[in-house]
């Protein structure tokens, strides 16, 4: 199988070649655990809770193990997190404001902005944008609640960010289903437009193959919900670095 950086080369040739044909050419990425790694944000979340007063005075013996957590990849599922570290006999008051603490915000533009950049993410989606590939950020937040901090948060990385070249396409509402979504958004492109797409969620992935075989999706192999098994066939990448 190709490693990472033989796939991003071949993708930047291919994409050179098609601008030089004149090809409109475009490149839709996903943005929570694709081009960002959100675990600290989820971090960010989890030591407030471990701060706060009333949760420390409810829960003590929790909080002193949950605090001494060092998060350096963002568990999909907040319970499953908890097992991993051994809080998995905890009552069930306990995960339910855990859980709820951690629903308020993570989806929440004040928490949007501790995000990171996934290793070469901002240089390869840079170079992509100076070799006149149309960029879209095609995710599954909402605007409502994440539209501001998500702006913030990519322009704080350097990202690019304008309204000709450089595109953000959030959910207008949350309740919206997300693979749908982005499905029905490559169908207002042309079948003969140019169109790569970088997307960790298998689910998205498989709709996307299904309905709209023009794209050539990248699959970014990170985490994901697990209601789907991982894309096979498809060129797979862990990190954005070329060099």
């Amino acid at each position: 199988m190709p490693k990472t950086i033989e796939i991003l080369n071949s993708i930047q040739k291919d994409i050179d070649k098609e601008i030089q044909r004149g090809s409109i050419t475009r490149a839709v990425f996903d943005l929570d655990s694709t081009l960002f790694n959100v675990a600290p944000r989820f971090s960010k979340i989890i030591q407030e809770f471990c701060s706060d007063n009333i949760m420390r005075a409810k829960y003590a013996k929790a909080i002193e193990v949950l605090s001494q957590v060092q998060i350096t990849h963002h568990p999909y599922y907040l319970k499953q997190f908890m097992a991993d570290i051994g809080l998995d006999k905890e009552t069930q008051e306990f995960y339910k404001e855990i859980f709820e603490y951690w629903k308020s915000r993570f989806f929440h533009d004040h928490y949007v902005i501790f995000d990171e950049p996934e290793i070469g993410a901002v240089d390869f989606v840079q170079e992509l944008y100076e070799r006149g590939v149309h960029i879209i950020y095609l995710t599954g937040r909402d605007e409502p609640r994440m539209k501001v901090g998500t702006i913030e948060s990519l322009k704080k990385w350097n990202f690019p960010v304008d309204k000709d070249r450089a595109e953000l396409v959030l959910k207008p509402y949350k309740e919206l289903d997300d693979a749908e979504f982005k499905r029905d958004h490559f169908n207002i492109f042309p079948a003969d437009e140019k169109i790569w797409f970088f997307e960790n969620e298998p689910v998205n992935i498989h709709l996307v193959l299904k309905d709209c075989p023009h794209v050539k999706i990248i699959y970014f192999d990170s985490v994901h919900s697990g209601k789907a098994h991982a894309p096979e066939g498809l060129p797979t990448i862990t990190h954005f670095k070329v060099k």
